[in-house]
């Protein structure tokens, strides 16, 4: 069962350490959310919180609300039988009576186990140069790989591998990937805090981003 960090410090919150699925901003988080929303009175703060999930098939799904508002979020995993791979993804529904703006949204977070030796691997390229493998290690404070072009393009590919640095080759070690499911408008952001937790946060680009929710409405996920 997951427990809530207890947090470092009056600056370094629980709400900050603790590892979460997915966040909504407020409520004093300062780290990369998953959400983010502006409501027609002013008010950008949302707390989720749990509420029920349910299993069909090879297919979870979770279910948050906000602390005070009728906005909800539903959560699905799905894996792939042949692959073992996992499919994430969220949908915002707004259940008020009255619109909201989303100003950033993700599909989901990925939580790696506390580190300080880890390192990213991402691609980029150009016309007739496509693929090109970059690496870095993961320092405190945030790396960002984003497109903005607004359809698929060649330059950047919204694709994550991480590992331990100096203690993995082809042949053995430990590997953390995700790519996300769409390359037009896009962004990753790798995230060392400062207990040397890693969060990678994904999902369309938040730069000059803003998509009206109106009242009963939830957008189909595919």
């Amino acid at each position: 069962m997951s427990h809530a960090d207890p947090g470092i410090s009056s600056f370094d919150s629980s709400i900050n350490t603790t590892r979460q699925e997915f966040v909504a901003w407020g409520g004093g988080l300062y780290v990369e959310p998953d959400l983010k929303v502006a409501f027609p009175d002013g008010n950008r703060d949302l707390v989720l919180q749990y509420v029920s999930h349910n299993v069909d098939g090879n297919r979870l799904r979770i279910l948050l609300k906000d602390i005070s508002r009728e906005v909800y979020v539903e959560l699905q995993y799905q894996v792939d039988a042949a692959t073992g791979v996992l499919r994430r993804s969220a949908q915002v529904q707004n259940r008020t009576a009255s619109s909201l703006t989303i100003e950033q949204v993700a599909a989901g977070t990925w939580n790696l186990p506390r580190g300080t030796d880890y390192r990213l691997r991402y691609l980029t390229g150009r016309w007739a140069g496509e693929w090109s493998l970059h690496e870095q290690l993961i320092q405190p404070g945030k790396a960002i790989l984003e497109s903005r072009r607004g359809s698929t393009g060649d330059q950047n590919n919204p694709w994550f591998a991480i590992d331990r640095n100096g203690s993995n080759d082809q042949d053995s070690g430990d590997v953390w990937f995700g790519a996300l499911g769409w390359s037009g408008s896009w962004q990753m952001s790798i995230e060392q805090d400062e207990i040397h937790q890693i969060r990678v946060t994904g999902g369309p680009n938040s730069f000059d981003f803003g998509y009206r929710l109106a009242a009963g409405e939830a957008p189909p996920v595919d």
